[in-house]
């Protein structure tokens, strides 16, 4: 992956979701995509939720990893009201906290999308509902087609 990946830590939840609105309002910026991740799975069942976020840009790509899901709304309405393509990931998926922030924003570039629009919001708000002790099964990043040889 040759882009440049700059994670985001900011002090508050809804700071991020500001910052965030804001770099998806960018010209350079090409879409946003959130998914959902429990917080930690014991013995096959998951606990929790956070929020996985990435900005993707021409120049760069902005990544948040385990946000709270505080204020969730305020992150949707300035993803969606961004006049960019905003997408979500169609299931939840594995934590991302241990992974480097490469693959982390490759993961999440690559799970199934689905689009957030005002028919989807109610799927939305379903998949970032905290897991409660229930088995999950991750969305998984689809295959890459293999290079073309020359």
């Amino acid at each position: 992956m040759s882009q440049q990946i700059t994670e985001i830590q900011p002090v508050t939840v809804e700071q991020s979701w500001r910052l965030l609105a804001a770099l998806a309002r960018s010209p350079w910026t090409v879409c946003s995509i959130v998914a959902a991740s429990p917080v930690r799975v014991e013995n096959g069942q998951a606990w929790g939720l956070l929020v996985q976020v990435l900005i993707v840009q021409e120049d760069g790509w902005y990544l948040v990893r385990d946000a709270l899901p505080n204020s969730l709304q305020e992150l949707v309405e300035g993803l969606r009201g961004s006049g960019r393509p905003a997408f979500f990931a169609a299931g939840k998926v594995r934590p991302l906290s241990a992974d480097s922030m490469e693959d982390a924003a490759r993961h999440l570039i690559g799970v199934p999308p689905k689009v957030m629009s005002e028919g989807t919001l109610q799927q939305f708000y379903n998949l970032f509902t905290p897991s409660l002790g229930e088995t999950v099964r991750f969305v998984e990043p689809m295959p890459q087609p293999a290079a073309l040889s020359r």
